[in-house]
C-alpha cells in the first residue's frame, strides 16, 4: 500500500510505502511538518491512526472506509493539536442536487457511467464475484 501526495496541477509527486515503520515521519518531512488534510478510504485502523499522527496542528482527517476494530487514535494528540476527524457518507453530497447533476453530465458525455459498469446476468453471479475479486472488471 502506498501513500501518495498529489499536486492539483502536477498530479502525484511522491509515493510512500504504507508499511514503513517511519511512515509518519516521512509524511511530516515531505509536508514540512505535517499534512493539513488527509483522506482515508481503507477503514484500516493502522492507516487511520497514522493519518491522524501525520496531520499538522489543526489538520483534519476525513474517512469514508468502514473497517473492523478500534483505531487507537491518540485523543490527546487530537485535543492538544486541535486536529479534527470526521466521517463522510457519499461525499456529503445532497442526492437532490447530485443525481440531476450526474444525469446532466451523462447526457453531455462528461460522466461515462457505461465505462464504469460491468453487467452480468443473475445466473452468472459467481463469475461476476470472481471477476470483482480478481480486479478484472471494467475500469476508467
Amino acid at each position: 500500500m502506498s501513500t501518495v501526495e498529489v499536486d492539483a496541477l502536477r498530479g502525484a509527486t511522491h509515493a510512500l510505502d504504507g508499511a514503513s515503520e517511519d511512515l509518519v515521519e516521512q509524511i511530516r518531512e515531505l509536508t514540512g511538518g505535517g499534512a493539513p488534510h488527509a483522506f482515508d478510504t481503507t477503514g484500516v485502523p493502522r492507516v487511520i491512526r497514522n493519518a491522524v499522527k501525520a496531520l499538522t496542528a489543526q489538520g483534519s482527517l476525513v474517512f469514508v472506509g468502514l473497517g473492523a476494530g478500534e483505531t487507537g487514535i491518540d485523543t490527546m494528540d487530537l485535543i492538544g493539536a486541535g486536529k479534527s476527524v470526521r466521517g463522510s457518507i457519499e461525499g456529503d453530497a445532497n442526492p437532490q442536487d447530485l443525481i440531476p447533476l450526474l444525469l446532466d453530465w451523462q447526457a453531455q458525455g462528461r460522466f461515462p457511467a457505461e465505462r464504469m459498469i460491468s453487467a452480468f446476468p443473475f445466473e452468472d453471479i459467481d463469475e461476476a464475484v470472481a471477476r470483482m475479486r480478481e480486479d478484472v472488471v471494467k475500469r476508467l
